[in-house]
């Protein structure tokens, strides 16, 4: 397989067996990414009409089972409806996994499909400068003919998750006290009671405020920020909007955002 990135070419190998691919039929709304979705039902179609899709159970899905990523949203579905056809309806979905909550109301007809299995997906390096660029793959079958199929590298997988849990509240002496909780690259199953590592040389944040009046950004080296009452009366009284970025080691998060009163 070849992939054109710029005027640079890299060849990869192929994955050890054929995945399982296909696209959206109908739109994924909006769900929670913190429960199991029962009521969210996506219809999908796979390219090769013999290839099937099963159901798992809940303790599956806590393991990890029927991974796929649709669009830009990493799901899990846990009931499987044949319609015929190469056509599934999934539900019992679980969502926004590995930090793709950002991605849960970007959903479209067409949506790409593919089931995550290690021995069907094939990792390949890019250099940091295609960032951006249009990425084309070409691939040769068995008869001969030849297989093209292009996207813009988003580098997604290089940011860190979002930080979740945002907190904030102004104290006696109208000081501001932002918390939050941060998610690592590393490691999104908690199955050791110990925090996952980092992920990144430093631990690093950005932290915005907008308020009625004028805006202030803060830098933060642990999962907190306090916020002096003098700029804090310099966002001016009322809403203000609160956006927080882990900086990794190759970019930042996505912004993790709380609305709050001051």
């Amino acid at each position: 397989m070849e992939i054109l990135v710029g005027q640079q070419s890299i060849q990869a190998a192929s994955a050890r067996r054929k995945s399982v691919l296909g696209r959206a039929v109908s739109v994924l709304p909006l769900g929670s990414p913190f429960l199991i979705n029962r009521d969210d039902v996506i219809e999908v179609e796979l390219i090769d009409r013999e290839q099937w899709l099963l159901s798992c159970d809940d303790e599956a899905l806590v393991n990890g089972s029927n991974l796929a990523v649709l669009g830009s949203e990493v799901i899990q579905f846990g009931a499987v409806e044949p319609l015929g056809d190469g056509r599934f309806r999934l539900s019992r979905l679980v969502r926004g996994r590995a930090g793709t909550e950002w991605a849960m109301d970007t959903h479209s007809i067409g949506d790409a499909f593919v089931l995550v299995e290690r021995d069907a997906l094939a990792s390949v390096a890019l250099p940091s400068s295609s960032n951006g660029a249009t990425a084309v793959a070409s691939a040769t079958n068995l008869s001969g003919s030849i297989t093209t199929a292009e996207t813009v590298v988003a580098s997604e997988a290089l940011r860190p998750p979002s930080p979740v849990r945002l907190e904030g509240g102004i104290d006696g002496a109208r000081a501001l006290t932002l918390s939050w909780t941060r998610r690592s690259r590393k490691g999104f199953a908690w199955v050791d009671e110990i925090d996952a590592a980092i992920g990144e040389t430093s631990e690093r944040y950005r932290v915005t405020i907008r308020g009625t009046s004028s805006a202030r950004e803060f830098e933060a080296s642990e999962p907190w920020l306090q916020v002096p009452a003098d700029q804090v009366a310099a966002l001016g009284a009322g809403t203000a909007i609160v956006e927080i970025r882990q900086i990794g080691d190759a970019a930042a998060s996505r912004p993790a955002t709380l609305t709050l009163t001051i």
